[in-house]
């Protein structure tokens, strides 16, 4: 008689639409094989991302933070009482806690993904310190890198690092004429306007007028603005563009037009320890890059001939696009790719997420 194999059902719980914190869909589109999972989040009301077999459950927005975050958390604990689910993978939502406590015997796991960063002292200190009295209250937590758990001084948790994926289909142009700088990512505080000033010295240093800096992203606040209006007055519009949102799906053409990464990420108390997602993503994209000295590139790439590290300054980036240039017509495609190969999506979910998932159960 044939035994009938039935997968454990998980629910994947965050703030974020499914599809656009990375991290998670990741975790779905790996171990969907392996589990019957469910996602609940926050409706967005943006680009709605599928993959095949994973039910996802929508939670409106709308109303002030109080109201919008307790119809969240009110969901998940319907869910939760549904009787549903053998685990809870939850990312950290202020007041998560009273949902394990209204729910002590269900085994749920609080993930953590990032400290506060917001500019505001007041507001990091609040918020970091209700995120740890909250982590008290859950046995099983898991956390985005060491330096993350060793700030909010959690000693009892499971690494679960952030990952990437090889962004680009096609080769790279490592010709030293041909500059194309790429930065993709948020532009809420991250002070990218430097990196512009910063390419415009290197501009008006080597009269290089084909050099390009592409910038994919956008912010909440008025950065892309600025970027724009610094653009247009300077008359950089055949050597600045900048997209705002793209989908990560279509990232591919800008990593395969670019031949130099930038990871710029303001150097402060806040950032600091945060994994620099997308350092991974050029390097397993075969680009080499130009990174600020957080803690987290500096120990990842101390070491790396092809890496140009900086502080978070306008002079020392313009000098790094002049120096990393020297370096690209003696790049080796690929050096990056086996060297980096265990920080793929692929390699990060089957030694750290399953791992935590099946120990849970």
């Amino acid at each position: 008689m044939k035994t009938i194999f039935m997968k454990k059902k998980i629910l994947l719980f965050a703030k974020h639409q499914f599809g656009q914190l990375t991290d998670t869909y990741k975790y779905a589109e790996y171990s969907k094989d392996l589990y019957d999972l469910t996602y609940l989040g926050w409706d967005y009301e943006i680009g709605k991302q599928y993959l095949d077999g994973i039910e996802v459950i929508y939670i409106s927005r709308k109303g002030n933070l109080f109201i919008r975050n307790f119809r969240l958390l009110k969901s998940l604990d319907v869910e939760i009482k549904s009787g549903k689910f053998d685990l809870i993978f939850a990312h950290y939502v202020r007041g998560i806690s009273i949902v394990k406590l209204l729910n002590w015997n269900t085994k749920i796991i609080l993930d953590i993904r990032t400290l506060s960063i917001s500019k505001k002292v007041i507001k990091r200190i609040l918020f970091n310190l209700f995120l740890k009295l909250e982590s008290l209250f859950f046995k099983n937590k898991s956390i985005i890198s060491c330096g993350v758990a060793k700030k909010l001084r959690i000693k009892n948790y499971n690494l679960l690092p952030v990952g990437s994926d090889c962004m680009r289909s096609s080769e790279i142009n490592f010709n030293r004429s041909n500059i194309h700088l790429l930065y993709v990512g948020t532009l809420d505080g991250r002070d990218i306007i430097k990196c512009v000033k910063g390419f415009k010295k290197y501009l008006l240093r080597t009269n290089n007028l084909e050099a390009k800096l592409t910038i994919v992203g956008d912010s909440n606040g008025l950065e892309l603005d600025e970027i724009l209006d610094y653009v247009s007055r300077n008359n950089l519009q055949n050597n600045i563009f900048c997209t705002g949102r793209v989908d990560h799906g279509l990232l591919d053409f800008y990593f395969s037009s670019a031949n130099i990464g930038v990871s710029f990420i303001p150097i402060t108390k806040w950032f600091n320890f945060q994994p620099p997602t997308k350092t991974f993503e050029y390097l397993l994209s075969g680009l080499p890059l130009i990174a600020t000295k957080t803690f987290e590139n500096i120990k990842l790439l101390k070491d790396e001939y092809y890496c140009e590290l900086i502080s978070d300054t306008e002079d020392e980036f313009s000098e790094a696009i002049y120096n990393i240039s020297f370096k690209l017509k003696e790049f080796v495609p690929g050096i990056f790719s086996d060297k980096y190969n265990n920080h793929l999506w692929k390699e990060i979910i089957e030694k750290y997420f399953i791992q935590i998932i099946n120990r849970s159960l």
